[in-house]
C-alpha cells in the first residue's frame, strides 16, 4: 500500500505542474503560402488505358521512323496523336474494311494498345476546350485520289486521373475530307489535368475501331495512298 500511495502522489504532482505551465502558455501565430504560374513546356504522352502523367510512354508512327512529332507547346496542349496504318491489301473490286494496327511502343512497353488523342489543361483558368480532327484530303498517291475511300473513328472513350469532370465525348466520327469533326468538348471546370480520347476501350475492343472502307469502285492502283490528319484544341472564352 505504501508503494502505491507514493505512485498516486506522484501523479498528481505532475498533473498540478503541467496544469501551471498550460495556463501560462503564449501563442504566435505563421503562415503557409504556395504560388503557382502556367507551364509551357510540353506534356509528355501517356498510356491511353492507364494515363498516369507519373508514367510516361514512348509511342511508335507507324508512318514515320524518326516520328513522332513532339505535343504541341503551352498549358493547353495536344499531347499526342496516333498515325494510322491500314497495312498492305490486295487490290480488288469488291467494297472491303480495313482495320488500322494498334498503337504500338519503343521496346514492348507496354503491350499494344487502342490509337489515341492524348489533350492536357493546365491553364489554370479552366474554362474549357474542344478538340477537333479533320482529314485534310482524299487518300491520295500522287494526285490520284483513293475514290470514295471512308475512314471512320469508332469506341472513342475518354480517360484520365485527373479527377476532374469528364468532357462530353463523341462515340464515333465519320470523315470526311476537308471537314471538321468533333472529337471532345470540355465545359468550363470540365477536362482538366491530362485526357486520353482512345478509340476502342481494350486492345481487343480497339481492333476494329479505327476503320477505313474502300469501294470496288475506287480502282485502287499499285502503291502507297496516304492522307494527313489535324487535331485542333481550341479553349473557350
Amino acid at each position: 500500500m505504501k508503494k502505491i500511495t507514493i505512485l498516486l502522489t506522484g501523479l498528481l504532482l505532475s498533473s498540478a505542474v503541467l496544469g501551471g505551465l498550460s495556463a501560462n502558455a503564449a501563442t504566435q501565430p505563421s503562415n503557409g503560402v504556395v504560388n503557382f504560374e502556367t507551364d509551357n513546356t510540353p506534356t509528355p504522352p501517356v498510356d491511353p488505358v492507364d494515363p498516369d502523367p507519373n508514367k510516361p510512354v514512348d509511342p511508335v508512327d507507324p508512318t514515320d521512323p524518326n516520328g513522332p512529332e513532339p505535343g504541341t507547346p503551352g498549358p493547353l496542349s495536344i499531347d499526342y496523336a496516333s498515325s494510322f496504318d491500314f497495312g498492305t491489301q490486295k487490290i480488288s473490286t469488291q467494297t472491303h474494311t480495313y482495320n488500322a494496327a494498334l498503337q504500338k511502343y519503343k521496346n514492348g512497353t507496354p503491350a499494344d494498345g487502342p490509337n489515341y488523342v492524348q489533350v492536357t489543361d493546365k491553364t489554370g483558368l479552366y474554362t474549357g476546350w474542344d478538340l477537333t480532327v479533320k482529314q485534310e484530303s482524299q487518300f491520295k498517291k500522287g494526285t490520284t485520289d483513293l475514290k470514295g475511300a471512308a475512314m471512320t473513328l469508332n469506341k472513342i472513350k475518354a480517360k484520365s486521373i485527373s479527377g476532374s469532370a469528364t468532357p462530353t465525348t463523341s462515340t464515333k466520327a465519320d470523315l470526311i475530307p476537308g471537314d471538321e469533326h468533333s472529337i471532345a468538348s470540355a465545359a468550363a471546370g470540365q477536362g482538366k489535368g491530362t485526357w486520353a480520347f482512345h478509340f476502342g476501350e481494350n486492345a481487343t475492343d480497339a481492333a476494329d475501331a479505327v476503320s477505313l472502307t474502300v469501294p470496288g469502285t475506287a480502282n485502287a492502283e499499285v502503291g502507297k495512298y496516304t492522307t494527313s490528319l489535324t487535331w485542333k484544341l481550341v479553349a473557350k472564352p
